[in-house]
């Protein structure tokens, strides 16, 4: 294996960033997109949240970090049904989980009032407004509500799993997990088996999978009363459930990490020292470490790959933490927390997820040889391609019987999608007409 490392300065740094970007329809490069809902509150007056729907926020500020605390940016162009527009101040209703694909689009699941419909929004964007949303629904919240779409997951086929709670009617009623299909339109339950393994369990709200789409991770909070949680591994073909860990805590959600490790999030805890609420858990054994307090009470956590850092939002307040603000997370040995936006706010709504969208990021494939090269960005030694961050740089890794081999770096604008200016023996991913 052969590691060649690319340093850039500020400059260099800025082209790498507009390089990598997509312009337009997607969250801007290495930030990060938090949705929330309108929801219940005493601490408002008359005891209503003013709103919910879907914010950006820079992930950091490397050359002037007293610019932070910051406001987050909110998403224009986005329907009642996410925003929590349409309910009235007694009944929550919004944008209950976010979910990024690979193409910039956003998947965006509702937190729905009883018997309405609960549907999973996908989303593409001009800058930061919304131009499309294609919904899907997936059943009808029951009397009791809400009924909602607790957390996704990107499935290889391009389908899109579904962690679901109070869905009463509809294609996904009395369901845990779907599987929603933007390419056909349909909606399919994955009838877990066994349903209801331990019977205080009541209700998902926790959902991920893994990189091949094949197994998904399923956190149910058992016993509301206190707090208890369990974590199940589901085969997502056939359905079959095996109890992974169980947490005195109440599960908020699921990502996996760099390492191929399942980081829990809970809302509240007795899993140790108070608030002991991020956890990561060894899919293969069930083992788990504590990553400490980052902060307070969570309700969502992801990863921003080219650090291995951890987003994070919080839930209610556990001092000295704000209640629902953001995070950006150091993971162990050294647990460190930076908050990058102000607490809760009316027009900020309840937070309830929240996702990355990675800065720089690979694109295409690359071209048959003696060697495969590939970039090497999760993690991305120097981080971030911030403006100020000196130390940024890329790596390429070259294996194979051809050796340490002559290259070529370009540098351009705009990506070639499809490669739009072929060479001998190579085809070339970036816009010729835009190259630096």
């Amino acid at each position: 294996m052969t590691l060649f490392r690319f340093f850039t300065g500020a400059f260099g740094a800025a082209v790498a960033f507009s390089a990598a970007s997509n312009v337009g329809a997607q969250v801007p490069d290495g930030w990060y997109v938090v949705s929330s809902f309108h929801s219940v509150s005493g601490i408002y007056p008359g005891g209503c949240s003013e709103g919910g729907g879907l914010f950006f926020l820079p992930p950091r500020s490397v050359s002037s970090p007293a610019t932070l605390p910051a406001w987050p940016l909110q998403v224009p162009g986005l329907g009642c049904d996410l925003t929590g527009a349409c309910a009235i101040c007694s009944v929550t209703q919004g944008a209950s989980c976010v979910l990024r694909r690979p193409d910039g689009a956003l998947i965006v699941g509702e937190r729905a009032p009883a018997g309405t419909s609960v549907d999973l929004h996908v989303l593409t964007l001009s800058g930061t407004a919304v131009v499309t949303d294609t919904p899907y629904t997936v059943g009808t919240a029951g009397p009791g509500g809400p009924g909602e779409i607790v957390q996704a997951a990107l499935l290889s086929s391009g389908d899109i799993l579904v962690g679901v709670s109070g869905i009463a009617g509809g294609p996904l009623a009395g369901a845990r997990l779907g599987i929603v299909s933007p390419a056909t339109g349909t909606v399919t339950p994955v009838l877990v088996t066994p349903p209801n393994p331990f019977p205080p369990c009541s209700f998902v709200n926790a959902v991920t999978a893994d990189p091949a789409g094949t197994t998904a991770y399923l956190g149910i909070v058992c016993d509301p009363a206190v707090g208890q949680s369990s974590i199940y591994e589901v085969t997502v073909a056939t359905g079959a459930a095996t109890p992974l860990q169980t947490f005195f805590g109440a599960i908020s959600n699921l990502t996996l990490d760099d390492a191929g490790q399942l980081l829990a999030s809970f809302v509240d805890s007795s899993l140790g020292p108070p608030p002991d609420n991020l956890v990561r858990v060894d899919p293969s054994s069930g083992a788990w470490t504590s990553v400490g307090p980052p902060a307070g009470a969570l309700n969502a956590v992801a990863l921003e790959r080219v650090t291995g850092n951890y987003a994070a939002v919080s839930g209610n307040a556990v001092p000295p933490y704000p209640s629902g603000a953001t995070y950006w997370v150091t993971p162990p040995p050294t647990v460190a927390t930076t908050q990058l936006t102000f607490f809760y706010l009316g027009w900020w709504g309840a937070k309830s997820g929240i996702e990355v969208n990675p800065d720089p990021e690979s694109y295409g494939s690359g071209t048959p040889g003696l060697n495969v090269v590939e970039w090497v960005l999760t993690p991305n030694p120097g981080g971030l391609p911030e403006i100020g961050n000196a130390a940024f740089g890329l790596t390429v890794q070259s294996e194979g019987a051809g050796g340490p081999a002559a290259g070529l770096c370009a540098f351009s604008l705009g990506k070639g999608s499809p490669p739009v200016f072929p060479c001998p023996g190579m085809s070339v991913w970036l816009d010729p007409t835009q190259f630096i």
